[in-house]
């Protein structure tokens, strides 16, 4: 991060932004051949684009690195990263939105995830402890199984992130340590669960052989709303169904 500093300030905005996307990404960078090598890459993207091309990204058309890149030439500061690299994880959380409705269609509570390589979603699934009667089935674990069984390994790829929509729990972040996740991207904060930032924050103690990074609040409104009404519309549901059995009682 420090070196991306220096190299906006020294007006290498492509080498800066590569350096500050790695870090964020959570990706180790062990030379800096290997920026220059993306740097190369990039170049032949034609990142300095008209000012009056259409950017593809904001249609949601290639939310790829390349294809943001392609779209925008590069800025100059932090600041305008870290907007770049929201739009991006918001794409994506996007999706993990999606998977949560799909498990509030089913009763069960909206928690939706996907793992995203090569800018590809390689795994999916949404929280279904009550219909697959498996308290694991954590809409994070449902994704990690379902990455792991299509790409044929137990371990993820060096580049995988996965986005959830609520913070993930001390069974989930467990599980994610051991599949060597790059980085986490969560929505609503967890209060009482939650264990990178909320109720406790397991990488600040002990030892782990894997630690990856985590972006907290993505959408965190949308994913917070989402949980709110299915809470709210399951407690009118128990509601009326007790006014039923008093009605039914009184009629006996």
């Amino acid at each position: 991060m420090r070196q991306a500093s220096e190299n906006l300030q020294k007006g290498s905005p492509t080498t800066a932004a590569l350096t500050w996307l790695l870090w964020q990404w959570g990706k180790q960078v062990h030379s800096w051949n290997e920026i220059f090598e993306l740097e190369t890459q990039i170049s032949d993207w034609k990142i300095r684009v008209d000012k009056d091309l259409s950017p593809a990204w904001k249609k949601g058309a290639d939310m790829s690195l390349k294809g943001i890149l392609s779209a925008n030439p590069p800025v100059t500061n932090i600041e305008s990263w870290n907007a770049l690299l929201k739009q991006y994880d918001e794409y994506w959380m996007q999706l993990a939105y999606a998977q949560a409705a799909l498990a509030a269609a089913q009763g069960e509570i909206p928690v939706g995830a996907i793992i995203v390589s090569q800018n590809q979603i390689i795994g999916q699934g949404f929280n279904a402890p009550i219909s697959l009667n498996d308290p694991t089935a954590h809409a994070e674990i449902v994704a990690l199984r379902d990455a792991c069984q299509n790409i044929q390994n137990y371990r993820l790829p060096d580049d995988a992130v996965l986005y959830v929509t609520l913070e993930p729990c001390t069974m989930c972040v467990g599980a994610l340590v051991h599949s060597r996740v790059s980085r986490v991207v969560f929505g609503a904060f967890e209060a009482k669960a939650g264990s990178l930032v909320s109720a406790r924050q397991l990488f600040e103690t002990g030892y782990y052989n894997h630690v990856f990074s985590f972006e907290a609040g993505c959408m965190q409104q949308q994913c917070s709303e989402q949980l709110s009404a299915f809470f709210k519309l399951r407690r009118e549901q128990k509601r009326q169904l007790r006014l039923q059995e008093k009605l039914l009682n009184t009629q006996k």
